[in-house]
């Protein structure tokens, strides 16, 4: 470090950050400069995947101050972590190992953010929890692939609710099913329940809507011929009320 040898024999204590710099304390009581600051601001750790990430803020060799997440693996490996030169770190050959200590030292400090990649029920340290956006049951945010970051309000959504989709019917059958998915959802974590979801895509004025209405026996289409076989009954011969009995 500097115009000193490191030393397999070498003991340092009071790895630290002072006044814009990592410094350490030798064992004979000798301040020496390791670097432009390097910190840990806080840990993510995902739940479902029990990956660890920090997120490091750095000052760079030119002078301003960047931030980057890197997995815990990266950070705690001096091969992986020396490839932050690229990023302008203040890291080389003869510093890189007393970086991993302090940055090991940083993450015993930092605070930590709990983070989900997955959707649903499930159990976190033995309590039940429920993963949305936020998750219920305990502190975590979603990152993953899907947008559901809510926009809005309760508020908003209540009076959405109220004003456009209970006075459709249509509407307020998708509000009805979406709110039963959650409930079969955390049924099939304590039983056996074969959920079948069909998904049916197209583009507009395909008949997507139409086939529906059929299958469930609208009074609006009128079927001249053929049959529509479930479970070995055709569904033509049965109402609206008796295919909604036998799945439909």
């Amino acid at each position: 470090i500097g115009d000193r040898e490191m030393a397999d024999g070498d003991i340092y204590k009071g790895i630290r950050l002072k006044d814009e710099k990592v410094i350490m304390e030798a064992d004979n009581n000798e301040i020496i400069e390791v670097c432009d600051e390097v910190r840990i601001k806080k840990t993510i750790k995902d739940i479902d995947s029990n990956g660890v990430k920090s997120l490091i803020k750095f000052k760079t060799f030119y002078g301003t101050y960047e931030e980057i997440i890197v997995s815990r693996g990266d950070y705690m490996n001096p091969n992986s972590l020396i490839k932050l030169q690229s990023y302008g770190m203040d890291i080389r050959i003869g510093n890189v190992k007393i970086i991993v200590f302090h940055l090991s030292n940083e993450e015993r400090k930092a605070p930590i953010e709990l983070i989900h990649s997955k959707l649903g029920f499930s159990k976190y340290e033995g309590k039940e929890i429920y993963k949305h956006y936020k998750a219920i049951g305990i502190e975590s945010t979603y990152q993953g692939p899907y947008l559901i970051e809510p926009k809005g309000d309760s508020e908003q959504v209540k009076l959405l609710i109220k004003e456009e989709i209970l006075i459709y019917t249509p509407s307020k059958f998708i509000l009805l099913v979406s709110l039963a998915s959650v409930t079969i959802s955390y049924l099939s974590e304590v039983i056996d329940v074969n959920v079948i979801l069909i998904n049916l895509f197209g583009n507009s004025t395909t008949g997507k809507s139409t086939i529906c209405k059929v299958l469930m026996g609208d009074p609006q289409y009128k079927v001249d011929e053929g049959s529509i076989f479930y479970k070995d009954v055709d569904l033509l011969k049965m109402d609206t009320t008796e295919r909604a009995r036998n799945g439909i």
